[in-house]
């Protein structure tokens, strides 16, 4: 299965998709157009699936950092692409370690995809050129504030007691 089939297979599996939704019904409250005729337009529905690949690309990131194995009650992208390894016929010779380091490392590629995919669709977008670098700095700042600092003081936690964190060791 090619890259570009799973990734398609994991982003339109049946899940939450409250994000994008969010972003049709704030962009319905900001014109005062129906939610109905807002969701139709091309710029709209641009800015939801922008928002809904950045969140798939860390939802992927998520399950390799926690060694989550589900996603939506399916198996999770790298743990998906393992199986599909131990299948393959120019795989099969692989102990399980090697193929879980491959599926592991096919999936950071294919989320930088989706990352490089992200960036494509705000370069096209129909925003001025201050917009779009607005745009990627919000969403760098996003990234950085609320995941990616988090993972860093998740993992720093994890080795140490419970018993022993101060209130100053989780603050950064």
């Amino acid at each position: 299965m090619a890259v570009l089939e799973r990734l398609q297979e994991f982003c339109l599996r049946s899940g939450k998709a409250i994000r994008p939704l969010l972003v049709a019904v704030g962009a319905s409250l900001v014109t005062q157009e129906s939610f109905a005729t807002i969701i139709t337009q091309p710029p709209i529905k641009k800015a939801m699936l922008l928002v809904e690949l950045k969140h798939k690309r860390l939802l992927m990131a998520d399950d390799i950092a926690d060694r989550d194995e589900l996603r939506n009650g399916q198996p999770s992208f790298h743990v998906k692409w393992q199986a599909d390894l131990a299948k393959s016929e120019n795989y099969q010779n692989l102990s399980s370690a090697q193929l879980e380091h491959i599926a592991r490392s096919y999936t950071e590629v294919a989320g930088i995809w989706l990352d490089g995919l992200s960036t494509q669709i705000i370069a096209d977008s129909v925003f001025s050129a201050d917009d779009r670098v607005d745009i990627m700095q919000l969403l760098s700042r996003h990234y950085y504030n609320n995941t990616v600092a988090g993972w860093f003081v998740t993992f720093d936690q994890n080795h140490e007691k419970l018993t022993d964190q101060t209130s100053e060791d989780t603050l950064l």
